[in-house]
């Protein structure tokens, strides 16, 4: 868990995969970035869905990229939308998490080329601001069903405040 902290220190996670073997199987990994308020409860989460397989004896990454909202503000419109990962050819990338920024995710290859992935053109995107606002915890979860995925690549994780003006919300809470 990491916190406290407010909106203009938001956590950022950075997350190193290393890859130990090629894949030769269908991989999934959702790695979620969950925000809670001052009494625990869960507001909303990110998530970024990473599936590998094999198509043509090539490695082949699908991705998807989220968020949702919880708890208090459940009501609200959840964003989702599949990625063009065509540069993920192996797991040998580090990505980045900022929950308030609206180059959400972030990803640079083993080569350096570094992509961002935007979540700022959802139409719910104001409203993942404003409940950024109350969010003063947050924490870093991985979700697979493989017990081999370790086989497949590690992970090692890093946690910064980002005191970027891109990553504050300049808001006053709509609550």
């Amino acid at each position: 868990m990491v916190g406290p902290f407010t909106s203009s220190n938001l956590p950022v996670f950075k997350l190193k995969f290393t890859e130990n073997k090629v894949a030769d199987k269908r991989l999934y990994l959702s790695v979620n970035v969950n925000l809670y308020n001052g009494n625990g409860i869960k507001l909303g989460h990110t998530n970024f869905i990473i599936n590998a397989g094999i198509v043509d004896e090539e490695v082949q990454v699908t991705a998807y990229k989220r968020f949702y909202f919880d708890g208090p503000w459940s009501g609200n419109r959840s964003c989702s939308e599949t990625l063009n990962s065509d540069y993920l050819e192996d797991f040998n990338f580090e990505m980045v998490t900022s929950v308030g920024s609206e180059d959400m995710f972030q990803i640079t290859t083993s080569s350096g080329e570094s992509h961002s992935e935007s979540m700022g053109d959802c139409s719910s995107y104001s409203t993942w601001q404003d409940m950024l606002l109350e969010a003063e915890s947050a924490d870093l979860g991985m979700i697979t069903w493989l017990s081999d995925l370790p086989d497949y690549f590690t992970t090692e994780y890093t946690v910064t405040p980002d005191y970027s003006t891109d990553n504050q919300t300049g808001k006053t809470p709509s609550r």
